[in-house]
């Protein structure tokens, strides 16, 4: 197997929900797609992403109520992203490095999101391989 860019590996089909939504729409959604993200829009402009993580630490850590705490209060705003011909070795290498499981796929002369690549797509690729 010789699957050596972002683009071999990532998930094409994005996610999304308004920032005017509620967390807990959000936490339904993203239960539903079994997914641990979901990026956050305002018209067609992303505004951030939110994760497993934001959802524990910005929400239920300060006993906010799930259905008042709208998803942009609690997105995540500086989005790290790659691009489609980066190589899988660069997106672990960042992974590690912004201590993040999931990067969105930006298109570098369109500027637009293309996709997201995950811990669990690049492992899922490993385990297809054959051990020899």
């Amino acid at each position: 197997m010789n699957v050596t860019q972002v683009k071999d590996l990532m998930t094409k089909d994005l996610i999304t929900i308004s920032g005017e939504k509620s967390v807990i729409y959000a936490s339904e959604l993203m239960m539903e797609k079994n997914i641990g993200s979901i990026l956050v829009y305002d018209d067609s402009t992303v505004i951030g992403i939110i994760t497993e993580r934001d959802i524990v630490r910005k929400v239920i850590t300060d006993c906010k109520d799930l259905c008042d705490v709208k998803a942009r209060e609690i997105a995540t705003k500086e989005i790290i992203t790659i691009a489609p011909q980066d190589t899988i070795e660069h997106a672990l290498i960042t992974m590690y490095r912004r201590k993040i499981k999931r990067i969105p796929v930006k298109d570098p002369e369109s500027h637009e999101l293309v996709g997201i690549i995950t811990t669990h797509d690049i492992i899922a690729a490993f385990n297809t391989l054959e051990l020899r």
